[in-house]
């Protein structure tokens, strides 16, 4: 099939057009559900993502406590490996109540000091996105504080959430358009069958069937138009035998008259010519 004929299909016959326009409406409709799930599902994993983190802050900072008060860097450093066992963490860290890292899970930032510590003491996000939750927790002993853990989770695990969600909503989009599309295909092969049928009335009737019609019942519009179309058929019938009566009785009037008659066309070509008969004078 040529571009030419899908372009004169879908735009140029009801059919196509009701096609394209079912297809269409589910597209738009299925990409806005979509786009909302999706949107709504990673903000639930966002959320999901910083509780995670936070906990994990939490537990960092109530087990360090005590030991950044005794100055046990080792056994800082033990609590902060033992963070790798979560899938998704990027860094883990235990600083001093100044903000000097005791233990992190990069090795060659023990010593540095932290610059972007919040102004209040209290359990602080200083990033929340998609890539990456950072939390921050202070570190207390009694009402005391003493120091600060800091926890960095990435999002590979609820990017691939996101991605399986996103195409399993258009696998989804797809299969609605494939059946929206089939079923206005149906009702549109069902609606132009009828059309057709009056179509081909009128194909037989310019061929000199005049006892065609069409013989569709119903009370759609496709009915509506089959009937008046008959009714269009049956009046042109009785005027043409009308028409048919009307010029016998003209040619029997003018085979009974007693004098010659020749009819002219506006071109001067004779139409009709009756002698005058010999003995029709008696």
């Amino acid at each position: 099939m040529k571009l030419r004929d899908i372009h004169q299909f879908c735009f140029g016959t009801l059919r196509g057009r009701l096609v394209l326009g079912v297809a269409a409406v589910h597209a738009v409709m299925m990409t806005i559900f979509i786009v909302d799930v999706t949107a709504r599902q990673r903000a639930v994993l966002l959320d999901r993502q910083v509780e995670e983190a936070t906990a994990l802050a939490q537990s960092l900072s109530t087990s360090s406590a005590v030991w950044i008060a005794s100055a046990d860097v080792a056994g800082l450093q033990e609590l902060v490996e033992s963070q790798r066992r979560y899938p998704e963490l990027l860094s883990a860290l235990i600083t001093d109540n100044r903000g000097r890292i005791l233990a992190h899970t990069e090795h060659d930032k023990l010593g540095l000091y932290l610059i972007d510590l919040p102004d209040q003491i209290r359990e602080t996000v200083s990033t929340k996105t998609p890539a990456l939750v950072d939390v921050l927790v202070p570190a207390r002993l009694g009402d005391r504080h003493v120091g600060w853990a800091r926890v960095a989770i990435g999002s590979a695990k609820a990017g691939g959430k996101l991605a399986e969600l996103t195409r399993t909503g258009a696998l989804y989009a797809l299969a609605a358009i494939a059946i929206g599309s089939l079923i206005a295909w149906q009702v549109g092969r069902r609606l132009t069958r009828r059309l057709y049928a009056v179509q081909d009335t009128i194909a037989e009737v310019r061929t000199g069937n005049r006892t065609a019609r069409s013989r569709i019942a119903g009370t759609d519009e496709a009915a509506a138009i089959a009937a008046e179309f008959n009714t269009m058929l049956d009046a042109l019938d009785e005027r043409s035998a009308a028409l048919v009566r009307s010029e016998a009785r003209y040619r029997l009037l003018l085979r009974n008259i007693r004098v010659a008659v020749v009819v002219h066309a506006p071109d001067t070509r004779v139409l009709m010519s009756i002698r005058l008969r010999r003995n029709s004078w008696g």
